[in-house]
């Protein structure tokens, strides 16, 4: 027993000496920190402006004053030139909840410790949101942050201090003073997996992750020189938890990680999920490889720029950190502690509660102090003081104006450079129409700068999605856009086919693609519509100094300068005698939701894209627009005003550009031909923008529309457009286009109507946040007749239109909060589904019904709660629906996807199949608010071309069937036969006579389907029927007889099995194929009971657990770990057994790999698989990205029997490609 104990002793002590991570919880000075108390800050009469860091003070005391926030309050107090800056986690555990809820009351309480801080402070305050905030990273984030923002605004009662609004990832910008700029960011919405607002539809200036990185470089562009201090929740760098630090108490308590108080202890095992967080596997913390590219993509822009300091919280302490340009602050101990590592670069770190001052001066001196609070709070000590930096002036607006003018003489210039060639396999598989137009010199004139406006200036740059553009500015105050000819064509390619930089490295393939000269075929086309055009003209942008600090990307560069209209600012056009007001889809999108008398001129955007179509122009997403607006008849219409034309005459003709555009694949890349095709995939870059403003017109309309758009478009109007090309390309390929153009002409009308029917089938319908009657009548022959009339003006109609039954399947009302009232009138009913969805979290909503009238297809997307919100007055049981369980009804989540049908290959090999070839088809669904569309369907055939074994397979699953269940289900016939190898039962099987090519032929069909309830993106619970069918011929089998025990003698003849299975699985893998982190579980459990002639039952029980781990690394290095087993009880044939082995049923998969396929069967089994990838190269076969990695690997596995457990662990290693 001693030496027992003194062994455990032993390897305790080890383990604690190996878990060590050296973290240590003292206060850390870094080399250059180290004499800091004998500097002392500057006069405080030069104090300019102070900005106070807080973070992650959501759970502060509450039967008394935090000491943090009692000192922060008395510094406050006396310091109005000032600003408070509440770094995120507001508000511990997952926010803040609904009134009634149990956690309210406790959180409210939380955050109006908070909201003391500031009731004196005469400054700013800005709270920026957690992940906390965020519902502790769940599926009500959204709810909750937007719940917070209300709660805390009202509180403080300064206007917007809870930035960026409405769960948007900013940036949200405030001037403080002349020369320092605060920056509001969310990082959470960067990180978050479930629903989150994206783009004007949400009231967002960004769209994607890249808007928001533009907005920001943006703004750091035009502040440059200027202080700017910006605030996110998340660290870049961390000496903590985050940021891969760990103590020994982490180790052997690692649940207190998750949650504070879970003081169980865990040793060994436990660190496990230290490792595994260390290794990137949760999006929390700095290793992770989407954390990663944020901190990646926000350094790229900071060092860049200088006089930037970036905040954070997250990790419990408080840190310094001085990262090549930028200053790197971390202020995470409002209320809570954790330890600190004494390594990685750390000015200073220190974990004890506290906040920091950064002390802005006159001179441009920018200092900071850390303190924290002694006793309650009434005094407070210095940790740590220094200078951070000396502000780096520059004028951001000091180039000045171009005044020389320059000669009018053409010049000669070459496009692109011809000695470039193509990618060879896309030179013979892939058409480059027009490589000839790229590569033929032009006479083109120089940009005389000194004589547009007065002079033009730049002033910035704007990364678009193909180029940079320089902004530049007129001397009376206009802006424009100078964009260059030459662009990286592949940024094309929607970015999930992009792959890496091998394709990045080859854009002259793609570049040919694109016509150079199509934005000046364009514009006359688009004037002879009757449309407004940016009329871009094609200059060279003279080399010249005054084009500082731009003049190496820019100058001498071929381009179209164009007028530049960005949000709400007035644009006039110099040459113009009308002035005109543009605005972004953004800006205008606010209006429209704003007030239900801005309205946009269906007709005229109709116009736009059929133009779009007629010219091929696949690409015209929101900023492909711009919008005029024009007074008339008390309403507000808008014009819409057709930008970028890069992509119109798109040239992608040949085999394999055939090939990948089918509705299965790549199909927004549409060739510009004689015929105009593929409807769905011309317009899928606009379908969004179609679908929110086109609702209400009627394919009559469109035609209608359409006759009017080839009258005018004559002969000779589209032989001018095209000879507006430079002389010098016209012969290559002008009367080409002209011709296409004419034949393209001709089907408007069809297509026009075919469109229509295609935007008919699921139609929106938007109200405004003024108060609307929204009335919907069932008409006796089933068409449902929707109308929108202002509510205190009904005779006001803003919206009309009948649709039926045949062309139109759902229509979804938007009311936007606005206490709308909905009226449902008719005497019967119709097959067109209505969905009533509110919009926000304020509104009442009013329904009125007949009496007689069936409202079975009426479903509502509302908040059914109490006081001012989302209340539902009058209503009549209905069907509800809560499709997502999200209570914030947006149209965001409402993505429209089309229904996708598509081929599906597999190619499989194993030892004793040999090569399994498969072909099917998949099919894709659209279905309401279900992020992967409405399931999917598979249908499989495979067949072995070794031993003729042949397997017909389907698998499906429908998305929110009722009540928020999916069904999965599964369905295999193996016929004729089923092949295996049989070697005898148990861990050791006995040699058998038979030759080594003789196989069990068993027929086998199997059907399952389940209800499968999912919580959240990857965890769900399951259970559901099953039918199993089983035959094994005697006379084609005999020989097995004698590999049989005794209680297996049973074996042959018919089986049939009807029974029941219930699983758990969770999936957080990062991606399905290849993944390099993630989890997944899979537990399950079968029980069948013999029926037709079949006696007795069995139960099956099956486990398996896979995990994926890669480090940071520039290449791809994966470890990867796979346990499972299985156990079996009851009365069941030897193919009924567990099995390990080189490939099982019902997906070939491989237990112990280098075995033969079902090399060892028993009662119950237990195998693991221990793998290492390492990606060696990255390929691409034409479009499609790929890569070429080694593995190596070491399986091990046995199973037990009940009469025979001879034998002990079999194992295999090796290697593959």
């Amino acid at each position: 027993m001693r030496t027992q104990m003194t062994r455990l002793l032993r390897y305790l002590l080890l383990y604690i000496l190996v878990c060590t991570t050296s973290c240590s919880p003292s206060i850390y000075y870094g080399p250059s920190a180290g004499n800091w108390q004998h500097f002392s800050l500057p006069d405080s009469t030069g104090i300019a402006y102070t900005v106070y860091l807080l973070g992650d003070a959501g759970a502060p005391q509450l039967d008394k004053t935090e000491p943090t926030l009692k000192l922060l309050k008395s510094q406050l107090d006396r310091d109005p030139r000032s600003m408070l800056l509440v770094l995120g986690d507001n508000l511990y555990h997952d926010g803040l909840s609904e009134v009634g809820s149990q956690t309210r009351d406790q959180g409210e309480k939380r955050l109006n410790e908070l909201i003391k801080v500031v009731d004196d402070h005469q400054g700013k305050v800005f709270f920026v949101p957690g992940n906390h905030d965020w519902d502790y990273m769940g599926p009500k984030g959204l709810e909750k942050i937007r719940r917070q923002e209300q709660y805390i605004e009202a509180g403080i009662n300064k206007g917007n201090t809870f930035v960026p609004d409405d769960g948007c990832p900013g940036p949200y910008v405030e001037q403080l003073r002349d020369d320092v700029i605060f920056i509001g960011i969310d990082t959470q919405w960067w990180l978050h997996k479930y629903e989150k607002p994206y783009g004007a539809d949400n009231g967002c200036n960004a769209g994607t992750e890249t808007e928001m990185l533009q907005q920001i470089e943006q703004t750091l562009e035009a502040n440059k020189g200027k202080h700017i201090v910006i605030g996110g929740h998340h660290p870049f760098v961390s000496n903590s938890n985050h940021g891969g630090f760990y103590t020994v108490m982490d180790h052997l308590f690692p649940l207190r990680l998750i949650r504070d108080g879970l003081l169980f202890p865990l040793p060994v095992i436990g660190s496990l999920y230290p490792f595994y967080r260390q290794l990137g596997g949760v999006d929390q913390d700095i290793p992770h490889y989407r954390y990663q590219l944020l901190i990646s993509r926000m350094e790229q822009l900071f060092n860049r720029y200088d006089n930037i300091i970036y905040t954070s919280g997250h990790d419990h302490n408080l840190q310094l950190h001085k990262i090549d340009k930028y200053i790197h602050i971390l202020s995470g101990s409002g209320c809570k502690t954790a330890p600190v590592d004494v390594e990685n670069n750390a000015t200073f770190a220190h974990s004890e509660k506290g906040f920091v001052k950064v002390i802005y001066y006159t001179n441009g001196e920018v200092w900071t102090e850390f303190w924290s609070p002694e006793g309650d709070g009434d005094t407070g000590r210095v940790n740590y003081r220094g200078k951070l930096y000396d502000q780096i002036r520059q004028d951001a607006t000091a180039t000045a104006a171009c005044t020389d003018t320059l000669q009018a003489e053409p010049v000669e210039f070459r496009p692109a450079d011809p000695k470039k060639k193509p990618y060879a396999l896309a030179g013979v598989l892939l058409k480059n129409d027009y490589a000839k137009e790229w590569a033929t010199p032009v006479r083109v004139t120089y940009l005389d700068m000194g004589a547009v406006g007065g002079g033009l200036s730049p002033f910035g740059v704007t990364k678009e999605r193909d180029r940079n553009s320089l902004r530049l500015r007129s001397a009376k105050g206009y802006e424009y856009r100078f964009r260059p000819l030459l662009r990286d064509a592949m940024r094309t390619v929607p970015q999930q086919y992009r792959g890496t930089e091998v394709i990045q490295s080859v854009p002259e393939t793609w570049l040919p693609s694109q016509h150079p000269y199509a934005p000046l075929i364009a514009t006359p086309l688009e004037k002879a519509a009757g449309l407004l055009a940016s009329s871009p003209a094609l200059h060279l942008l003279p080399d010249i100094d005054c084009l500082e600090p731009y003049k190496a990307p820019f100058g001498n560069r071929l381009g179209f300068l164009e007028f530049d209209a960005e949000d709400y600012r007035l644009g006039h056009r110099d040459q113009d005698a009308d002035d005109v007001q543009e605005l972004s889809y953004t800006a205008m999108l606010h209006r429209l939701e704003d007030d239900h008398l801005h309205q946009v001129n269906a007709r005229a955007f109709v116009k736009a894209r059929l133009l779009d179509m007629l010219i091929g122009d696949w690409d015209r997403h929101e900023d492909n627009y711009e919008w005029s607006l024009t007074e008339a008849n008390g309403r507000t219409l808008y014009l819409p005003i057709p930008k970028v034309r890069d992509n119109a005459f798109f040239a992608f003709d040949g085999f394999f550009p055939w090939l990948a555009t089918r509705s299965w694949g790549v199909q927004e890349l549409q060739h510009f031909g004689y015929k105009i095709q593929n409807l769905k995939g011309l317009n899928m870059a606009a379908k969004d923008l179609d679908r929110r403003l086109l609702g209400s017109l009627t394919p009559a309309d469109w035609v209608q529309i359409a006759d009017s758009l080839e009258a005018v478009l004559t002969d000779e109007v589209l032989a001018n457009a095209v000879r507006q090309m430079p002389p010098e390309v016209y012969p290559l390929h002008g009367d080409e286009l002209t011709q296409k153009l004419k034949a393209r002409r001709v089907q408007l009308p069809r297509v026009a109507e075919e469109y229509a029917m295609l935007l008919a089938r699921y139609v929106d319908v938007f109200g405004s946040k003024k108060k609307e009657l929204f009335e919907i009548e069932r008409l006796a022959n089933g068409d449902t007749r929707i109308t929108v009339t202002a509510a205190n003006n009904p005779s006001h109609t803003l919206y009309t239109r009948t649709f039926s039954p045949e062309h139109t399947r759902e229509i979804r009302l938007y009311g936007f909060g606005g206490d709308d009232e909905f009226r449902v009138t008719g005497e019967t009913g119709s097959d067109i589904k209505v969905r009533v969805i509110g919009y926000k979290e304020h509104g009442r909503y009013q329904f009125a019904f007949s009496d007689s009238l069936d409202n079975s297809s009426i479903s509502y997307n509302l908040r059914n709660t109490i006081g001012d919100k989302n209340v539902i007055d009058n209503t009549r049981a209905t069907y509800e629906d809560f499709a997502t369980g999200d209570l914030i009804n947006s149209p965001a989540s409402d993505e429209f996807r089309y229904t996708r049908i598509g081929p599906n290959f597999t190619v499989i090999y194993n030892t004793a199949d040999g090569l399994v070839l498969g072909a099917g088809m998949q099919y894709r669904p659209y279905k309401f608010r279900t992020s992967a569309r409405g399931g999917v369907q598979r249908l499989l055939y495979q067949r072995s071309l070794k031993t003729g074994m042949a397997r017909i397979f389907h698998e499906g699953e429908i998305k929110d069937l009722f009540f928020d269940l999916d069904l999965v289900s599964r369905a295999w016939v193996y016929a004729p036969y089923y092949s295996m190898q049989y070697r005898g039962y148990g861990n050791r099987p006995a040699p058998t006579d038979a030759p080594m090519n003789e196989r069990v032929e068993l027929s086998n069909a199997h059907i399952s389907a389940a209800l499968q309830k999912p919580f959240g993106t990857f965890f769900s619970l399951g259970a559901g029927p099953v039918l199993e069918y089983f035959r094994l011929s005697e006379r084609r089998n005999s020989w097995v007889q004698e590999l049989l025990p005794d209680n297996r003698q049973d074996a042959f003849g018919q089986r049939s099995y009807l029974g029941a299975t219930a699983f758990f699985r969770t999936d957080a893998r990062d991606y399905e194929h290849n993944p390099s982190r993630g989890l997944v579980i899979d537990l399950r459990g079968n029980w069948f009971q013999g029926v037709a002639n079949t006696s007795g039952g069995y139960s099956r029980y099956t486990y398996e657990v896979r995990y994926y781990m890669s480090p940071n690394l520039p290449y791809q290095l994966t470890f990867a770990g796979r346990i499972g087993g299985g156990i079996n009880t009851g009365r069941y044939a030897f193919y009924q057994g567990n099995m390990l082995g080189g490939g099982l049923l019902p997906d070939f998969s491989q237990t112990i790999r280098g075995y033969s396929q079902t090399r060892l069967v028993g009662d119950r089994s237990f195998f693991t698989n221990l793998e290492m990838r390492v990606a060696l190269l990255n390929y691409r076969v034409y479009l499609f990205p790929g890569k070429v990695g080694v593995l190596g690997l070491y399986d091990t596995g046995r199973v037990w029997t009940r009469t025979n457990n001879v034998g002990g662990w079999n194992r295999a290693y090796g290697g593959g490609i």
